[in-house]
Formats: C-alpha cells, structure tokens, sequence
C-alpha cells in the first residue's frame, strides 16, 4: 500500500478520479506526499456537488449534471449523506430530452423525491411531444415526480422540503439560480448549522488566496474576508495599509500566490495598471479579480485582461442593505461592457410607484430590488425603514435606491444611484453613465459628474475632471468623446478640470464634494 489519501469530495466517482490521478501523477515520477497534499487540498470544481448552504435544516447541493450517467452518479454521492433526497432536475435542450427520453427514469431512481421543471432550451427551437409530461410518462405510476414550471419551482420546492432534507439541484441551465432562491426562502429568521458550515469551509480549506485591496471598514473589504474566512479560505493582506499602493498589492499577489483579488472599480484598477506598465509581475496565479462599488470601465477591464489573460473579472453590484444583487463575468478574448450585468436570484426590477414587479423585456425603469433574507431596518428610522424595506404583494423588499431595467432573458441595464441623478429640463440624467462616457477617451484618468445650476433647465450636467499626467484635451473633445456613447441631452454642458478627483479610502466617489469644487470653479453666466 502506498499510504491514505482524503478525498474530500463524496462518491465512488471521485474515488476513481482520484486513483486515475494518482496513475498520471506515478507514470510521471510526482512524489506520493506531493499527490497526497494536492488530493487533500482539491476541493473540486463549480457547480460540481457545490454545496451552496443550509437553511430550515435542509442542505442544498447544486451540480451541473444532465447526463444519466452523470445524474446517477451524482445521486449515489448524495446517497452517502444518510438524508432525504429531493432531486430537482432541468432537462438540457428539447433534441438531448428527446434522444435520452427513456433513460431519465431509471437515472433518477435512487431519489427520495424527484421534481421535474420545463425543459431548458439552451436557444434550441421546441420539439412536437417533447415536454415534461411525456418525460414524466416514462416514470413508474407510483413513482411519478412532480412537474413545477421554471417560474413556480423554488415555491414547489419549499413546499415539499422538510427538516434533514438534501435538496440537489441538477441541470444545465438556469436551475443553479434555484439554490439561493430556497436558501433565501427557508433562511428567513434562521442560522446555517454548524454543520454546514464546517463541510462548506473543510471542502474549500487551501483553494482560495484572496486579497481585499479596500480598506476592511468598506464592505467590499469585509464582506470578502468574511465570506473567505467562512468558506476555509486564506485572506492575504498587502503590507502598505495606509493607502492604496498598487506596486505593493501586486508585489503581494506575486509572492503569495494569490488567486482571488477584490478591487473597488477603477480607482483601484487605474494605478494596478499603471505600475503593470512599469514592470512585469508573475501574476500566473491570479483567477478572479472581484469589483464591486464604484464603476470598473470596460476599456480597464480590456487592458486587465490583456494584461492577466487567464483571470475573470467579476463585476459585483450589490450594497449593504441588500448584498449582492447582480453580477457580469468579463474574460479575455471578448469585448467588455459597463453597466450590464445578469440578475442574481430573489432579486427584481420594481416599477417607478413601488407597487409592483417589472417584467422582465418590458423596457420600463425602475428599482433594482432584493428579497429574501434583508435587514430588518435602520437603528431608530422607522421612516428610511419603510421607504428602503417596503412590502409588496406580502413580500418585503431591500431597495437600497439604485435604477435600473430588468431585460429579457434575466438580463439588467444598471442606469445608476437615484441620489445622483441629475434634473435637467425635465429628464433624469444619470451621473454614473456619463462618467463611464467620458473614461472612454484616454486622456481622462478619473471623473466625476455632478449637477449644477441652470437658469432654464434647472440642473446642468457639469463634469470635474483630471486628467493624466501631461494629457491635454479640449472641451469640444471630450464632449464628442462623449457623444458617441450619449444621446445629446445628456452631454456634459461645463467641465471644470482638478489636480486629482478626491475619492473616499474606499474609491467610491464623493459626489458631496464634487458638488462643491462644481459649484466653486463652474463658468459664470
């Protein structure tokens, strides 16, 4: 024998993918205490028996398995937990359903309970008699499972989900979304176990290295070491803590070999860049850089990922009284956007009045919107309270004030922070998306628009500036710069150019003293 291993993954499956390693890892000459500390240290990969937490006493497992043989392999690694089983299952594609029609049953079969939900089309065109209830046909008649439509399965699923229950989640498609949904759902008022937390942090124990880059009093700091600490990963802190030095964050990544990095838009973005112009790092180990805050522009997440072509950018939209709430992935090889993003579950675009859901493709703006498990309000402000965690159609809802549209598809065009909007003849301009216009133009190196005066219009759009060192660029420029990404309205009518746009530690803008240098520096007249 050649020693134990742990496998920290369930399964006779991943048993065998273990010993297959182990057979490369000798026909290659790799030390057996090598391999030994790599198995006890792979906590495998997304959305492959991923366990997304536990709440109400249920423990909900998400996996991308569609295949039969991939679903009877994942229920018989489910088995080994010694809970009830409920499988809830997304068949991939009406041709793959249709060519593998018989074979879903018998796959199936070691479920407690099995839930059905329509098909995932995956872009595919409907196929005549392709449906769920033919599916559910090729069941026996006492083992019939449940059909919830897509739209109903997270209530389904609560409505049959009891205490010591492993809810499983399989598909390909948009079923992942489903796991926080029920988390949400039966969480209310309740505490993960203890458990479930130890399982979830032994599984990711020694995979992520994280770095927060913001100040740790700023949620996107705080947040990420909590969620790090929790989930059994390591939190690496950069040695220059007084301000943001950006040679030494990724003098940090280098020497620790940090995988995840959490930034706070492009005032943390702008100077990595920088000193990646100065000098090379060996940053091969870096995965994920995480932003979230304050706008990440797309040309920065371009020059990012020329420069760091293996990682993902993941741009997080969320805030402190709703947590995050929508997200976009940008990799190499692909044009990055600002401002789109893809709706996180529980959360929803309220119309303009508060009164009720916007459907998704409606084109209308409203209030980005979370429910679920939010606070409970603000300490003594019974009025905020109300106006932030309103309650409609028996839901309560966390509306922390950002506008945005809900498209179709589960898509969201985030328009920006009602508290900067800009009342200018009539029309809501926001601040955000015209400082994300005006980043375009490479002399810029940081923005800020804020409103001002206007003896006809009431507010105008004015725009404090700095540029980079030794840029130079006119009025005219900048605003044509602009218009090709504006509709004319909301062009910037004054610019008052600064030294530098003060920001708070945390890189978010601080829109109160923009407000001020405008006011104090704006052309007269």
């Amino acid at each position: 024998a050649r020693g134990e291993v742990q496998v920290r993954l369930p399964g006779v499956h991943y048993a065998q993918n273990a010993l297959a390693a182990l057979a490369v890892a000798d026909f290659f000459g790799v030390p057996f205490e090598v391999y030994r500390e790599a198995m006890a240290g792979f906590a495998g990969v997304d959305r492959r028996f991923s366990l997304r937490g536990e709440a109400g006493g249920v423990l909900v497992v998400d996996d991308y398995g569609h295949h039969p043989t991939e679903i009877a392999a994942t229920i018989a690694a489910a088995r080994l937990h010694g809970r009830r089983l409920v499988v809830a299952f997304q068949p991939h594609r009406h041709s793959r359903t249709q060519d593998l029609m018989n074979d879903f049953a018998p796959s199936l079969a070691g479920a407690d309970v099995v839930v059905l939900t329509d098909i995932y089309a995956a872009g595919e065109p409907a196929i005549e008699d392709v449906n769920i209830e033919r599916l559910r046909a090729t069941f026996p008649p006492d083992r019939r499972p449940h059909h919830f439509p897509r739209r109903g399965l997270c209530d389904g699923l609560v409505g049959l989900l009891r205490p010591g229950d492993l809810l499983l989640t399989l598909g390909a498609g948009d079923i992942t979304q489903v796991a926080p949904e029920v988390l949400g759902r039966l969480g209310a008022g309740t505490e993960p176990t203890l458990e479930a937390i130890t399982l979830r942090a032994r599984r990711g124990a020694g995979r992520v290295r994280g770095l927060p880059t913001a100040p740790f009093m700023h949620g996107a700091a705080h947040w990420a070491a909590f969620t790090m600490w929790h989930t059994g990963a390591t939190v690496c802190v950069q040695s220059a803590v007084r301000g943001f030095d950006a040679r030494d964050v990724l003098a940090t990544v280098e020497r620790e070999r940090v995988n995840a990095l959490t930034i706070v838009g492009d005032a943390f973005a702008r100077p990595l860049l920088d000193a990646l112009r100065e000098r090379d790092y060996d940053l091969g180990s870096l995965q994920t850089i995480t932003s979230g805050g304050a706008i990440l522009t797309a040309s920065v997440k371009d020059e990012l990922l020329a420069r760091i072509p293996q990682a993902r950018i993941l741009d997080v939209l969320g805030s402190s009284e709703s947590g995050q709430q929508a997200t976009q992935v940008s990799r190499a090889g692909k044009k990055a956007t600002t401002g789109d993003f893809a709706l996180a579950a529980s959360n929803v675009v309220l119309s303009e009045d508060l009164t009720r859901v916007l459907a998704a493709g409606s084109d209308e703006a409203g209030w980005l919107a979370r429910s679920g498990p939010v606070p409970l309000g603000y300490y003594k402000d019974a009025e905020k309270t109300a106006r932030t965690f309103p309650v409609i159609g028996g839901v309560r809802y966390s509306v922390p004030g950002d506008r945005a549209i809900a498209l179709a598809g589960g898509g969201l065009k985030l328009l920006g922070r009602d508290s900067v909007t800009i009342n200018s003849g009539g029309e809501k301009i926001f601040a955000e998306e015209i400082e994300h216009a005006l980043k375009h133009h490479p002399a810029v190196w940081d923005a800020v628009v804020t409103g001002t005066p206007h003896e006809r219009f009431g507010q105008q759009v004015t725009a404090v500036v700095a540029l980079r060192a030794g840029a130079s660029v006119s009025e005219a420029e900048l605003r044509a710069a602009c218009e090709a990404h504006l509709a004319r309205y909301k062009l910037p009518r004054v610019f008052v150019f600064v030294d530098e746009i003060v920001r708070a530690p945390s890189g978010k803008a601080d829109y109160r003293w923009a407000r001020e240098v405008a006011l104090a520096r704006r052309p007269q007249g």
